[in-house]
């Protein structure tokens, strides 16, 4: 199953809007092998890290990490994509794949951006911050953590 959401790059005080498509597939195989997670679009070492995270943080919020080969794709795939904030995102886009937000085939009208820790809640950062500046680019809505909430009603 295909998922859709929406992310963003920052770049200085840019930010570039990013696709974020998350496709579950059936494995074929040995039951015994975790299945693997593919995060494709020029991601950086911390987003290929960030499978580790978004595995633990989905097991401990009650959830089931799906047992299926897992491939995450980052559009633009010619753009450097860095830094821990895609943790959200994927996250979504992986419960999204397997029906746990419901009957929503996309969040492609949401921008998230934030660090998952290993529990069920977010972390956000400075970099944050210019994210909502790319929603007039847009049309999304802007899903940010409640830390970061107070400083969104200023912009």
């Amino acid at each position: 199953m295909l998922f859709l959401t929406q992310s963003a790059a920052v770049y200085g005080i840019d930010a570039l809007l990013v696709d974020i498509e998350v496709n579950l597939q059936p494995v074929k195989g040995e039951i015994d092998n975790a299945p693997s997670v593919l995060i494709v679009g020029l991601p950086d070492t911390a987003i290929r890290e960030s499978r580790e995270r978004i595995r633990a943080a989905i097991t401990n919020s009650s959830y089931f990490f799906p047992f299926h080969k897992t491939t995450i794709n980052l559009a633009p795939a010619d753009v450097r994509k860095e830094g821990a904030s895609f943790d959200l995102p994927i996250a979504l886009g992986i419960l999204g794949a397997n029906g746990d937000l419901g009957n929503s085939q996309s969040l492609e009208n949401t921008l998230s951006v934030a660090k998952i820790v290993e529990t069920d809640s977010c972390l956000s950062f400075a970099s944050q911050y210019s994210c909502p500046t790319s929603k007039a680019q847009s049309n999304s809505e802007v899903f940010q953590p409640p830390a970061v909430l107070p400083f969104l009603t200023i912009l």
